[in-house]
């Protein structure tokens, strides 16, 4: 039974339009404050605000998608041998009780975390829903909580939401392209330079060196918000 292929495209679909939109209207949002290449008379805000909005709608679906993704990849990696059945009621409810059994997506989680490839699946599958996690407590806070819209937040604190989307979509793509290697001992990053890093088998740890760079530089536009913030308070 393999029931987490088709489930990756849900999550990686979603965050890819995060990715895209909370880029574009960053570049946007500053090119139209700053008055660049004549934005201000171009873009007014209400296209960045659609643009944060589809962003953040992306996000929940892909939260979802790859919550039920990592779900039924544990129940494939446990190998436990369970066919559907939907024609009856006992086939379906024999069904829905095998998904909400915890000890199948359990042993699942142990068998994958004693093989390399899908180790590193679960690892940076934890890793990348953190970062996703870090833009939507940005969003919750200004949005939700102060009212304030995220393009008219400090210029750093834009940064690390649209940067936290970005690095954490490249995450999902190389989490994809190692289950591609686990199951066809190939992926569509395989020949890509530079990309190719991205797997766990190349010599460069490009998403290692991704992740601490992204941690330094957030720690650098919080110190670079609480120095402004203080500047202007006196």
């Amino acid at each position: 039974m393999v029931l987490h292929a088709p489930s990756i495209h849900f999550h990686i679909g979603a965050w890819f339009v995060t990715a895209i939109c909370t880029s574009l209207a960053l570049v946007m949002n500053l090119f139209q404050k700053r008055e660049i290449l004549n934005f201000h008379n171009r873009i007014n805000e209400e296209t960045v605000q659609n643009l944060d909005f589809a962003a953040h709608v992306g996000g929940l679906i892909g939260l979802g998608g790859i919550l039920v993704a990592s779900y039924l990849g544990l129940i494939d990696a446990s190998g436990v041998d369970f066919h559907l059945s939907l024609t009856n009621i006992e086939g379906i409810l024999d069904t829905i009780l095998f998904f909400f059994d915890l000890s199948v997506p359990i042993q699942g989680l142990d068998k994958a975390m004693n093989q390399s490839q899908l180790g590193y699946k679960v690892v940076w599958t934890v890793v990348g829903m953190q970062f996703y996690l870090i833009s939507g407590i940005i969003r919750f806070y200004f949005v939700s909580l102060k009212k304030i819209k995220i393009c008219e937040t400090h210029l750093g604190i834009q940064l690390i939401y649209s940067g936290a989307a970005v690095l954490g979509f490249v995450m999902m793509v190389s989490i994809s392209a190692t289950g591609g290697i686990y199951t066809f001992n190939e992926s569509f990053l395989t020949d890509i330079p530079v990309l190719n890093n991205l797997l766990p088998s190349y010599q460069i740890p490009l998403l290692q060196i991704l992740t601490v760079f992204f941690g330094f530089f957030a720690f650098l536009m919080i110190l670079f918000v609480i120095v402004s913030t203080i500047r202007s308070e006196k």
